[in-house]
């Protein structure tokens, strides 16, 4: 299967007046068409700011200071921003992790679910019309005539979150990346989206990429999942490798973190530390600092990803002592 979006060796830095801040120090990876990939990570590990970079989306302090992400026959990287502009929303939907940035509060959600195919010239306004209301039913609004007529603050969360997703895909795009969809919903609606969320791309056979922080929602819906710490890959894996054998430390850390309902009894052990930010590039494993096993090879030199199996990798110096603690 040829791959939808191949990242290659992607750096993204950010000015501040302290310093350069390195966001994603060479992250790789290959989405492949009609997968459903998953990028996990805690909060500034770099992966928001990753797909966000390859849209060009980022913040005007962001720049990227090296790599390719090939769609097609073309690096998104290097086209100008009129182009790119063609892209986004055409033929590469985007879900926005924060419902008011994703919505215009004076805009009416009709008309928001319009503007790309009016954008992109793809039909006129009757049928743009047309389009958007059944694209407000496929997503699970009811009564969509009047949903079209609605403000997004008349909506709930999860119905605005819809609302985005419609928006998203409305010009019918190959490749749709969702920021952290489930964001500020509650359990309950957000497998709801989520579940809405899958059978839409299934049912249209579109390549997807999720953002998420939230390790049952990447296990649940992914079929293969990226971690992702310090601006770089941690581990890559098929989602039932990833779920029976996580190799590497920060990996299984999230998952003895989380809570299990099958395994009551078991305690938490929250990973030590807090996530520090980068102001330089990274001369080891920027997990060592937390890492229970770092050495001081961890410290100073970067270690490559290693084959573990079919589609599995981890990047860890330590991994055959890791390993021997997964049962």
């Amino acid at each position: 299967m040829s791959g939808a979006l191949q990242v290659k060796n992607l750096h993204v830095r950010f000015r501040r007046p302290e310093g350069v801040i390195h966001a994603v120090n060479g992250v790789s990876f290959e989405v492949a068409s009609g997968e459903w990939l998953g990028i996990l990570g805690e909060s500034g590990s770099g992966k928001s700011v990753t797909m966000l970079a390859l849209l060009g989306l980022q913040s005007e302090s962001a720049f990227v200071a090296q790599g390719e992400a090939l769609f097609g026959d073309r690096d998104l990287l290097k086209l100008s921003e009129r182009k790119l502009q063609s892209v986004r929303g055409r033929e590469i939907g985007m879900i926005f992790q924060s419902l008011s940035a994703g919505l215009n509060p004076y805009i009416r959600i009709g008309d928001q679910v319009m503007e790309p195919m009016l954008q992109h010239a793809l039909c006129r306004k009757p049928e743009a019309r047309r389009r958007a209301l059944a694209l407000l039913s496929e997503v699970g609004l009811a009564d969509p005539e009047t949903q079209f007529r609605r403000y997004p603050f008349e909506l709930s969360g999860g119905m605005r979150q819809r609302v985005m997703t419609a928006v998203a895909l409305a010009c019918q795009p190959q490749l749709l990346i969702a920021d952290e969809p489930t964001t500020a919903l509650d359990t309950t609606i957000a497998i709801q989206v989520l579940r809405m969320l899958r059978d839409i791309c299934e049912k249209r056979q579109m390549t997807t990429v999720m953002v998420t922080h939230d390790l049952g929602v990447a296990t649940n819906v992914c079929d293969r999942i990226i971690v992702m710490y310090g601006g770089m890959v941690m581990e890559t894996a098929d989602v039932d490798a990833f779920v029976a054998r996580a190799a590497h430390p920060y990996t299984r850390g999230l998952k003895e973190a989380l809570v299990d309902h099958r395994d009551r009894g078991r305690p938490l052990r929250p990973i030590p530390g807090a996530a520090e930010t980068l102001w330089e590039a990274p001369r080891g494993c920027p997990f060592a600092p937390r890492c229970s096993l770092a050495d001081e090879r961890c410290d100073r030199e970067i270690p490559n990803l290693i084959a573990l199996g079919e589609g599995h990798e981890a990047a860890c110096h330590r991994l055959e002592e890791g390993m021997s603690d997964v049962g």
